[in-house]
């Protein structure tokens, strides 16, 4: 009788005493990474030009003064792709990516984790906290302009109700499903 209880419980208390130690384990801060605590910590992350506020560099490739002489076909660069206005991906996977499109929903991430986190925030008034949020608001908005533009049809007050655009995400959490994509209407609205 004793064996079985053993063969039982041995299992659990063993799953227990892992599951105990996670807690204290993941309570452990990171070092020499800047977590978002404060209020400056915010502003310094949100003014930091590598996280935002770079239009991303193959936009210049669809400009009219830009001129790539060495193509070839297929087109197996991105820059290639995103001169000759193909689609950004490349049938192979790891070949290529929407490079426009990631980097412009790179920014969102931040603006999202700003806005939905800045309240959050310590050592800071409510006003500089508005402003922050206000400032990442915005960035959004200018983020999803051009991902409109580029990425869905050109606005027309008839049509722009059913034409479709681009998902317009909210959440700053990477394991929330991505939104359906939304209407020109609704992006120009939001």
């Amino acid at each position: 009788m004793n064996l079985k209880i053993y063969r039982r419980f041995l299992p659990l208390l063993i799953l227990a005493l892992l599951l105990g130690s996670c807690k204290k384990y993941l309570a452990i801060e990171p070092k020499g990474v800047q977590l978002l605590k404060t209020v400056q910590d915010y502003d310094l992350w949100l003014n930091d030009l590598e996280v935002t506020g770079n239009l991303p560099e193959a936009i210049n490739l669809l400009a009219d003064n830009i001129d790539l002489t060495n193509i070839d076909l297929p087109l197996d660069a991105v820059n290639e792709r995103v001169f000759t206005w193909q689609a950004q991906f490349a049938e192979d996977q790891f070949a290529g990516e929407a490079v426009i499109w990631k980097d412009f929903y790179r920014e969102i991430y931040y603006y999202n984790t700003l806005i939905n986190k800045i309240d959050e925030a310590t050592e800071g008034t409510e006003d500089q906290k508005k402003s922050l949020k206000a400032e990442a608001l915005l960035g959004r908005s200018f983020c999803y302009l051009y991902l409109v533009n580029l990425y869905g049809k050109v606005f027309n007050e008839g049509t722009a109700a059913s034409d479709l655009s681009v998902p317009f995400v909210t959440s700053h959490d990477l394991n929330d499903p991505t939104p359906p994509r939304k209407s020109v209407k609704e992006i120009y609205d939001r």
